[in-house]
């Protein structure tokens, strides 16, 4: 076979033999770090997950102590308010008050066990 070859065929027999060992190397190198790539990829996006999922329960955690937190200081200012509605509370005046004038607005109202 050798000895009838052409330079042509010799040339042929070459591209041929060059893209077989090309294709074969694209796919032993390339394809080898594809498929690396996309099993470190699979394992990033694994990972991310978790530990997206953990700070959303974190967050979750922390917003439900805030809205409990706010939902007793709303009871609470629900319950003063309601006591204020409820007690015969005079208005005060919108100026400064001497000492004489709150000790007697505190005894009134019965804050403050003073003579009368």
């Amino acid at each position: 076979m050798l000895p009838g070859a052409t330079a042509f065929d010799l040339f042929a027999l070459s591209l041929v033999v060059g893209f077989i060992a090309a294709l074969f190397g694209w796919a032993g190198g390339v394809g080898g770090r594809l498929s690396y790539s996309f099993r470190v990829e699979r394992v990033e996006r694994t990972l991310e997950q978790l530990l997206n999922r953990s700070k959303g329960q974190a967050g979750q955690a922390k917003t439900a102590e805030t809205r409990a937190l706010q939902g007793s200081r709303m009871a609470e200012a629900e319950a003063l308010a309601a006591k204020l509605r409820t007690s015969n509370v005079r208005s005060v005046p919108n100026r400064d008050l001497t000492e004489g004038e709150m000790l007697r607005i505190a005894t009134e109202r019965g804050l403050v066990g003073g003579e009368k």
